[in-house]
């Protein structure tokens, strides 16, 4: 039997601003009558708090948040409350997003 696996509420627990970053993701209301990106919003608001946050460069350095599986697991969890994508073609062609 392996070690147990990292849950989101120790994660939180060990680094409460994830939780407002989350709870920030699952609130966002896309623009009315604008195409919406979720990577285009990831890369510029979620992405530069994230990783002061957790994994390998967080403030928190306990052997747990500044893991691989701490920033695995809190990027999926945060990344999914985004809504959408709404855009037609490719995210990284998308102009104009935010």
């Amino acid at each position: 039997m392996g070690e147990p696996r990292l849950t989101w509420g120790e994660l939180v627990k060990r680094e409460p601003r994830l939780r407002s970053l989350y709870c920030f993701a699952r609130d966002l209301v896309k623009p009315e009558g604008k195409p919406f990106c979720a990577n285009a919003v990831w890369d510029a608001v979620f992405e530069p708090q994230f990783e002061q946050l957790v994994g390998w460069f967080a403030q928190v350095q306990d052997g747990v948040v500044n893991t691989q599986e701490a920033y695995d697991l809190a990027f999926e969890r945060i990344y999914e409350a985004l809504p959408d994508c709404d855009h037609d073609g490719m995210c990284w062609t998308v102009r104009g997003a935010l």
